[in-house]
């Protein structure tokens, strides 16, 4: 960029505005030159204009389901206007001379007439036809993913299959519809459960996706005393709030799917890993307390709810955790589970293909004829037009293509041509190194340090202030809060780094180039620098004093001191081993 623009000489008008003025006046003068006229009225019969307006029942738009109400703005400027089309039909009458304009929600609500809106509807679908929402048919396609049932592909495990099921009820779980919460990171890896269940003979009508998320299941689902900020939280209690979800549709028990991702697939490379949002993988659990608060929603509607955490990144864990939450409802043996699992990683890859397909071929269209598409970079619920509030189809509607994280293509000429000459000056080992970009390769969000901090300033309350007589108060906290966030961006700090450079004047100094916060870099560097040594040491040394205990002790800082865990909690869990202190 730099090479293309900022190296090249601009000029800039000394007076841009009213140079801007005219060229709009030249190029009014050539449009009239050839035969244009303006619209405009004039500014005296603009002093002159008279209007109405009307929002009734009379007005409400039929063309679609939702009947949204609209507007009916009904103008008379006093000048006489040519005719430009037939006269249309209207539902209610025009006074002589009135010009209407309709306040709508969509283009299709703008019109009185039938014939217009259908006109309307024609012109926007060849647009979408024209240019691809690749977000759009990703979000239709994971919910109508069918797999091919491995006995098709195995067939040595067909008997095996028809001996458990003849030992199945009716009132088996088998027989009943499975619901899948279509929310959040679903919306990426439905085809893999579809796949895995109808792998293990679950007819396709027995799954039932929940529908996109609306203001209205929103409102539902949030009244049940979930408490968090962050919306798609609050998506998921929106699922299980639909009225089909909850009336039987088959006999027998039913099941209700919603997955705690903690792991997710990527092709990107040197990543330390590739977790989910935290607060997003526990959400199942939360949404299992709102609905058991008060009554038990799943037992009075017979509803088993399974919410298994999975590791889709590491296939072994992902089977284990498969079998341990089907095993006991199906009856399922590992051979099938694992057959499943199988049939559900190659649906899921196929799924992907096929998205990655049309999106190349998207972009080559975009690139023979010089146009420019949009990328939505978000998460995979953000395939949801619920929660992506329909601003990509207003794109799509303006003639853009439009793409996500999760369908750009990865052909690898393409790859090579966008990262081939780092690949080969040695800069990354592989197009979707990250290295280079992600220079601390942590999965740690602003979010969780915040949080972190804030943990730590609690803590100090309860041990030094618990009554909030002052000892612990607005300014410890801001010493703190900004000392912490910037050891944070040495990879490696601990508590004891905390007490150093609240003590180290050359400490900071080693630190700041490191900072990208403007806000906490202004703190060292404007506040603190100009404070005098004495009060500068008055106040420091109070704060320090409160973290003696934690570094003096040996046996404390030799646990606080380590920047990563001496245990794996992760491997204790996957290998089902006792850790006792």
């Amino acid at each position: 960029m730099e090479a293309a623009i900022f190296s090249q000489k601009s000029a800039v008008h000394q007076h841009c505005g009213e140079a801007g003025a005219i060229g709009a006046a030249m190029e009014a003068k050539q449009l009239y030159d050839k035969g244009h006229c303006t619209t405009f009225i004039g500014l005296e019969a603009v002093r002159n204009i008279r209007y109405r307006t009307t929002r009734s029942e009379e007005t409400r738009c039929r063309f679609c389901k939702n009947h949204c109400l609209r507007t009916f703005l009904d103008i008379q400027t006093g000048c006489r206007e040519s005719p430009t089309s037939p006269p249309e039909q209207h539902k209610l009458p025009l006074a002589p001379g009135e010009r209407r304009v309709i306040i709508a929600g969509c283009e299709k609500g703008a019109v009185e007439n039938l014939d217009r809106m259908r006109e309307i509807k024609a012109g926007l679908d060849s647009i979408r036809a024209a240019n691809p929402n690749l977000v759009d048919l990703a979000s239709r396609e994971s919910g109508t993913r069918a797999a091919r049932p491995w006995c098709a592909i195995h067939p040595s495990a067909q008997l095996e299959d028809s001996r458990k099921k003849s030992h199945r009820t009716h009132e088996s779980p088998l027989e009943g519809a499975r619901w899948y919460s279509r929310v959040l990171n679903m919306y990426v890896y439905a085809p893999l459960f579809t796949a895995y269940l109808e792998s293990l003979g679950v007819l396709s009508e027995n799954i039932v996706f929940s529908d996109y998320t609306t203001n209205e299941m929103y409102r539902a689902g949030s009244s049940r005393g979930s408490i968090d900020p962050c919306f798609p939280f609050e998506d998921r209690d929106c699922a299980f709030s639909q009225p089909h979800l909850q009336q039987p549709q088959a006999p027998g028990a039913r099941l209700h799917l919603s997955p705690m991702f903690d792991v997710l697939c990527s092709p990107l490379v040197r990543t330390r890993a590739c977790n989910a949002c935290p607060t997003v993988a526990v959400t199942p659990e939360t949404v299992e307390a709102a609905y058991t608060k008060e009554i038990n929603v799943f037992a009075e509607n017979h509803i088993h709810y399974l919410h298994p955490i999975v590791n889709l990144a590491e296939r072994k864990l992902f089977e284990q955790q498969m079998f341990e939450c089907w095993s006991p409802l199906l009856g399922l043996s590992e051979d099938e589970n694992h057959r499943a699992v199988q049939s559900a990683y190659e649906a899921l890859a196929v799924y992907e293909h096929d998205i990655r397909r049309q999106a190349r071929a998207t972009l080559n269209m975009l690139e023979r004829e010089h146009r420019l598409g949009i990328v939505m970079l978000g998460r995979p619920y953000h395939h949801d037009p619920g929660l992506n509030h329909g601003i990509l189809d207003e794109f799509q509607k303006l003639g853009y293509s439009v793409f996500s994280q999760n369908t750009l293509p990865l052909d690898d000429d393409l790859l090579d041509r966008l990262f081939g000459d780092e690949v080969r000056a040695g800069i990354i080992t592989h197009p979707l190194d990250i290295s280079d970009v992600w220079k601390t390769a942590t999965a740690a969000s602003s979010n969780l340090k915040h949080y972190v901090v804030s943990s730590i300033i609690g803590l100090m309350y309860k041990l030094f202030d618990p009554n909030k007589t002052g000892i612990i108060g607005p300014r410890f906290e801001h010493a703190i809060r900004n000392a912490m966030l910037t050891v944070m961006y040495e990879p490696g700090s601990t508590f004891v780094e905390v007490v150093r450079i609240l003590t180290d004047a050359n400490y900071v100094q080693e630190l700041l180039p490191k900072v990208t916060d403007p806000i906490i870099r202004r703190y060292w560097t404007d506040q603190i620098a100009q404070t005098s040594d004495f009060h500068k040491s008055e106040v420091l040394d109070y704060i320090v004093s409160k973290f003696g205990r934690f570094v003096t002790n040996k046996m404390i800082r030799n646990i606080i001191g380590q920047s990563d865990s001496a245990f794996n909690f992760r491997k204790v869990m996957d290998e089902k081993k006792n850790l006792t202190d």
